[in-house]
């Protein structure tokens, strides 16, 4: 068996954009049916508002982060924003926080031999639409594991020969 090389070989690179949704509710007859959600940048949700008689009226605090059109809330850009759900005399509030996301690999380097395939995860908060890549293939290649456990996603990286490959992670 061969050392790729001596030094760590195969870096993690990764980029991702997430949002969170706290939600909050007053004591009362109505309520927001969710407490939380986690969605990635330009992803939605439906909050429904229980036990409530009548037309419920939905607006948002600002619309550059996020936005609501019958209970529907699509997360815009990095902030926070309060969505209101006006219910008879009740106004429920959802403060909606948009933030950068998180892929959090297992290791941030390797050293692998050649011919051996090493497996990693990786914790993929807000996952959606993820794609993996290497710097040059002809040194190490890598692919997605399935099925994935939740948030937890497999990474198989095959190295092929002596060097150095950067695999990229990305939303």
């Amino acid at each position: 068996m061969t050392k790729l090389c001596s030094k760590k070989t195969v870096g993690i690179c990764l980029a991702a954009v997430t949002a969170a949704v706290m939600l909050s509710s007053p004591a009362g007859a109505a309520s927001l049916d969710k407490e939380s959600v986690t969605l990635t940048k330009g992803y939605s949700t439906t909050l429904s508002v229980d036990d409530t008689e009548g037309s419920v009226q939905w607006s948002t605090s600002d619309k550059s982060v996020a936005t609501v059109k019958n209970g529907k809330v699509k997360a815009v850009a990095p902030g926070e924003a309060v969505i209101t759900a006006a219910a008879g005399d009740e106004e429920l509030q959802c403060t909606v926080k948009v933030v950068s996301g998180k892929l959090i690999p297992s290791k941030k380097s390797i050293e692998a031999v050649r011919g051996k395939a090493v497996m990693i995860s990786l914790k993929a908060l807000g996952s959606h639409g993820l794609k993996i890549t290497s710097s040059d293939k002809k040194i190490a290649s890598a692919s997605f594991v399935k099925p994935w456990d939740g948030n937890t996603i497999g990474i198989k990286i095959t190295p092929k020969k002596n060097g150095v490959a950067k695999i990229k992670v990305s939303m």
